[in-house]
């Protein structure tokens, strides 16, 4: 009688240490997945930002280019004013 139950006790004890072990499986690969999609999204933002400094270099010189045209006694250098302050410090 006695062996019946160690056997059994050691069934009980393999089957929640697989429960368990599938559990934190599970938690770290879904933490792992929203870790990826929030780095996937960090990624995007970068990008945007790129392009946004980018477009925004790209009209400063516009502007200032036809500042010169149109009034060529006046210096305004968006462009060196607008790189300047985009740039990480």
């Amino acid at each position: 009688m006695l062996e019946i139950l160690d056997k059994i006790y050691e069934e009980v004890v393999v089957a929640i240490s697989i429960g368990v072990g599938a559990y934190i499986v599970h938690y770290f690969r879904k933490r792992g997945d929203a870790i990826a999609k929030l780095n996937a999204e960090i990624e995007k933002l970068h990008r945007t930002q790129w392009r946004t400094a980018k477009t925004l270099l790209i009209l400063a010189k516009l502007i200032d280019d036809q500042t010169k045209k149109e009034h060529p006694d006046i210096t305004t250098e968006l462009e060196d004013i607008a790189r300047e302050l985009l740039t990480d410090k």
